[in-house]
């Protein structure tokens, strides 16, 4: 089994998972997903998978996984991570010991790798995690009415 080695969007399953601390003590959730499918849509692609229009191609021969660290709170609450974990895996969000034990096995999840530069090294990673028949396509995603308000007062008129 080896590393995911492109940046793409992908659906597959988790085969070890844990709940740990970042460095700041923040709760992350800590998963290794096995790739099975991939979505592809570039020409250079779609030609070297024998594929004519954009699609899911099988990818589970590749043998290819990734470890994605998902932090799942900052100092101000939940973050969005909190919320795709809860969606890709069925998760309640009412105990992280109920997320370290349930069983991951037989979920499959759509998964984006992204290449990240820290401190001038560049490496793929997973951004984020949602379930497995979510839209691939990156969305806006607003802020509800309440939050506009706290934004307002906190920073409007300064």
């Amino acid at each position: 089994m080896g590393p995911i080695d492109r940046e793409g969007t992908f659906r597959g399953t988790p085969v070890e998972w844990a709940v740990s601390e970042t460095k700041n003590k923040y709760p992350q959730f800590v998963v290794r997903l096995m790739a099975t499918e991939k979505w592809v849509e570039t020409a250079e692609e779609m030609e070297a998978l024998g594929v004519t229009e954009p699609s899911w191609v099988p990818w589970a021969e590749y043998e290819q996984s990734m470890v994605g660290y998902l932090v799942l709170f900052n100092n101000d609450g939940p973050i969005f991570n909190y919320e795709q974990v809860q969606a890709a895996l069925g998760w309640d969000g009412a105990s992280f010991s109920g997320l370290s034990e349930a069983n991951h096995l037989d979920t499959t999840v759509l998964f984006r790798v992204e290449e990240n530069t820290y401190q001038d090294v560049t490496r793929l990673q997973i951004a984020w995690i949602d379930e497995k028949d979510a839209s691939i396509e990156r969305t806006l995603r607003a802020l509800d009415p309440e939050k506009l308000k706290a934004l307002d007062s906190r920073y409007v008129g300064m």
